[in-house]
């Protein structure tokens, strides 16, 4: 990949930039997200679900694909096409897709304020970016309405969550939400609120309401005493301590999309 002028310096200033982006006080900062995978990019382009800005590539790059060749002359043509040495690139390139990063706008995010929204709405305390884009992946996927980010959750466009929601956290309906603690404190005020924990009542023999709100713990935390009265639980195997926090939603909502569908 042929260029008048190749990043090859870590002290560059538009590479510490871009590296920055890695990171949640980066994204923040530069109010800029980093996407990788050459089957999110095109598809998020092609469906124009992000405001792109930027595309990154090494100096040794080679593509056959026609549309990603034709999206690379784009972002050329408009000056917009950042190419870095093979080291640099391999150091941004931190899932080794080997394929171009997109730079692009970091989506705002309105304020959850109804309540009372029809379906299922999912609120979303995960600490961890990996469970914060599988859970928005199976939400998506299992046809909830809408999904709030509490305070404590991690950022859904660090590039780690992109990645886990196979570029689902542009798709889906995203808020942010009040801490996990303003909802517990205030629970009255959150219509059919239901609860993940092993010692709710088991999901086989549970109804779910037609409109409810689906919160589970911070991973490894659970949640407070005060809430698990309003607790489901997934029945397992004797012996098994736990399932992952993400893995625990999609179980969830698969079975209340799976009961939808039997009606």
């Amino acid at each position: 990949m042929n260029n008048s002028e190749t990043i090859t310096s870590k002290e560059n200033t538009k590479f510490k930039e871009i590296k920055s982006l890695s990171e949640n006080a980066g994204i923040v900062k530069n109010n800029k997200i980093l996407i990788s995978g050459k089957k999110i990019i095109l598809e998020l382009l092609r469906e124009n679900c992000v405001k792109s800005m930027e595309l990154i590539v090494h100096e040794d790059y080679k593509e056959t694909d026609k549309e990603l060749l034709d999206c690379i002359a784009s972002y050329k043509n408009k000056n917009a096409l950042i190419v870095l040495s093979k080291i640099l690139f391999n150091e941004l390139d931190i899932f080794r897709t080997k394929s171009p990063l997109l730079i692009a706008a970091l989506p705002n995010l309105d304020k959850w304020n109804d309540k009372t929204l029809a379906g299922c709405t999912v609120l979303l305390p995960f600490q961890n970016p990996v469970n914060i884009g599988s859970a928005i992946r199976s939400a998506a996927a299992m046809g909830a309405g809408r999904v709030v980010l509490l305070k404590e959750a991690a950022n859904p466009f660090h590039p780690k969550s992109i990645r886990a929601s196979s570029g689902t956290v542009f798709k889906v309906k995203l808020l942010y939400g009040p801490s996990l603690d303003e909802i517990i404190s205030n629970t009255k005020s959150y219509s059919n609120l239901i609860t993940l924990d092993m010692k709710g009542r088991d999901l086989s023999h549970f109804s779910f309401p037609e409109n409810f709100i689906l919160l589970p713990g911070v991973e490894g935390q659970g949640l407070p005493q005060k809430v698990r009265n309003m607790a489901i639980s997934i029945p397992m195997q004797s012996g098994v301590e736990s399932l992952n926090a993400s893995v625990s939603i999609s179980i969830v909502l698969w079975e209340w999309k799976r009961r939808i569908g039997a009606k």
